[in-house]
């Protein structure tokens, strides 16, 4: 009943082979698994330097487009706005703020 690759575990009403069923499409699902990472570490040996790369796993910061609308940094309006900030002051450290903000109900006030 488990084919290559396919859970048809959905399907069957007895819990009891529904269960059996499915631990056995798990190990065959691992045993796959197995056998095609074994498979590329011996194709890694067999070739050494002339082995294809690990492939790069696609994820959400590998695939995010660029975005037009962020200002560089480094660009000369941005720094003549933040030297110009109400808040500069306070943002570079050469003046204490006179409150402080929390999100705990009962802070504990460190020393340092």
């Amino acid at each position: 009943m488990a084919e290559k690759g396919v859970n048809m575990t959905g399907k069957i009403a007895n819990k009891d082979r529904r269960k059996q069923q499915y631990a056995l499409y798990k190990k065959e699902k691992a045993k796959r698994k197995r056998l095609k990472t074994e498979k590329a570490k011996q194709l890694q040996a067999e070739l050494g330097e002339a082995a294809p790369p690990k492939a790069i796993p696609k994820t959400v910061d590998n695939t995010r487009e660029p975005d037009d609308t962020v200002v560089d940094a480094a660009d000369s309006e941005v720094q003549v706005d933040e030297k110009s900030d109400a808040f500069e002051q306070y943002f570079s450290g050469a003046k204490d703020p006179k409150i402080m903000i929390t999100t705990r109900p009962r802070f504990v006030l460190v020393a340092e």
